[in-house]
């Protein structure tokens, strides 16, 4: 009797501990509302990045494709042009003043028949340097040199460039065919026009920006001279 009902018992507990149909539905029920909750809680924290990425989606679909960037020609630079007169320019310049200056005071220290040798070598001298102001230009028109900031050389820049190239040898020419008195006059008004169309092809920019300021002192320094021998043959 004793073994029965602890049998009975046992199977009573058993039973119990059993799930029952219902006890498995509602166990279900419950796992479902717990997942719906947690669901709904990880999708209210997330709302704001979840927004963003569907914006970014629509954007995304919306946008037209972008074509391959494509890589710019380089432009050459023209290097910047030195305004500073070459070191070799002024000294050469400056030793190039030497016969005309020796022929100025020649006159002065030198008995009479040095005197006219000398002032027949400073003319002789002054209208070679007279031809050679046309030689650069000759030099320019050759090479089609331009400053960076002339817009484009024309052909009336070309021909001025020709033709001072040769105009100053034949007056340098003349000048040295005529009598001492015109011929130092010739120079005088030789040097003079070549230092005003040097004025003008700079002012154009046909030649280098430090060109006229190696000219003035250099132009000063002769017609002064020639000057001085041209008062002394009057």
């Amino acid at each position: 009797m004793l073994a029965r009902s602890i049998a009975r018992c046992s199977a009573t507990r058993l039973v119990a501990r059993t799930p029952t149909r219902r006890n498995a539905a509602l166990y279900s029920t419950n796992a479902a509302f717990t997942a719906t909750k947690i669901r709904r809680s990880m999708t209210a924290k997330n709302k704001p990045m979840i927004a963003y990425l569907n914006i970014r989606r629509c954007k995304m679909s919306t946008e037209a494709p972008q074509p391959p960037v494509q890589e710019q020609p380089q432009v050459p630079v023209e290097p910047v042009e030195s305004q500073v007169v070459p070191f070799w320019a002024k000294l050469l310049g400056a030793a190039g003043l030497i016969p005309f200056v020796a022929g100025a005071v020649g006159p002065f220290v030198l008995p009479m028949e040095a005197a006219g040798q000398v002032v027949l070598m400073q003319m002789t001298y002054g209208a070679t340097i007279l031809a050679f102001l046309g030689a650069p230009h000759w030099g320019f028109a050759i090479s089609e040199f331009k400053r960076a900031d002339l817009p484009a050389l024309t052909s009336s820049h070309q021909a001025f460039r020709y033709v001072y190239g040769v105009v100053p040898q034949l007056f340098a020419w003349f000048c040295l065919c005529s009598p001492p008195w015109h011929g130092a006059l010739g120079l005088l008004v030789g040097l003079t026009g070549a230092f005003v169309a040097d004025t003008y092809a700079a002012r154009a920019g046909l030649v280098p920006t430090w060109y006229p300021k190696l000219r003035l002192p250099l132009t000063m320094g002769a017609v002064l001279s020639i000057g001085v021998t041209w008062m002394q043959l009057m």
